[in-house]
């Protein structure tokens, strides 16, 4: 047998070899990892992200899948200049109609685990450090508030008013609009991202009071990001 045979037959052993034992890429079994991720050993603590819609871009989906009336009319995040009249928290009446908008994101057994809840709560009624959004020793105390955006969840005494939903699913009702939007699959697990429209009439039990907004999505823990607050949202007449 020649040498230039024995090479060639040497390289077709070799390719076959290598072939039988790469991976193939696109036989991912995507029930193995939904159990893996359904696994007791996982914490279901930062597997589901919540957050408000700011503006489009927030999501990277079109304008004209955001409600038409605007949403979320409240102080300007981020901004510290009290004077200026876009960062003054908005004022609205008992009886106003305001359109809150958010957003969700997580692997498809933490949203399964998880549910919807809305607090609207007043200014804390103890400021330590452990309690509050606002360290008493703060030099700035709005800045110390948006720091603590995440990792702040209100007393129970200090929530005026809440709306809860057991579950994380598409729904259309006269006050809440849950809608899906296009899911993702990473290594086989499925995530999914909701866009979640809730109308609040404001109730005679937030009058006279400036009013903060919880987002969160069923979790007690702190610095979860299933967990967010905006900060000094709006007042009350």
């Amino acid at each position: 047998m020649t040498s230039i045979t024995k090479i060639f037959l040497l390289a077709m052993v070799l390719s076959a070899t290598i072939f039988s034992c790469s991976k193939n890429n696109d036989a991912i079994n995507g029930a193995a990892n939904t159990a893996t991720a359904a696994s007791s050993n996982l914490v279901l603590s930062n597997r589901v992200l919540a957050a408000f819609v700011i503006d489009s871009s927030s999501l990277s989906i079109p304008a004209a899948s955001l409600p038409a009336k605007g949403y979320n009319k409240f102080r300007k995040q981020l901004t510290y200049d009290t004077l200026s009249t876009a960062n003054k928290p908005k004022i609205y009446n008992i009886g106003d109609t305001i359109t809150l908008l958010a957003y969700i994101k997580g692997d498809d057994f933490a949203l399964s685990k998880r549910s919807l809840n809305i607090r609207f709560f007043q200014v804390p009624t103890s400021f330590t450090s452990s309690t509050s959004f606002i360290k008493p020793t703060a030099l700035y105390p709005i800045q110390a508030a948006e720091d603590s955006i995440r990792n702040f969840a209100p007393r129970s005494i200090d929530v005026l008013n809440q709306v809860s939903f057991a579950s994380i699913a598409p729904a259309v009702t006269d006050s809440l609009k849950v809608t899906l939007l296009a899911p993702e699959s990473v290594n086989g697990i499925n995530y999914n991202t909701y866009l979640v429209q809730y109308n609040y009439v404001i109730p005679v039990a937030l009058s006279g009071k400036l009013i903060s907004v919880n987002f969160t999505v069923g979790t007690s823990l702190r610095n979860d990001i299933g967990n967010v607050n905006w900060i000094y949202a709006f007042y009350v007449r």
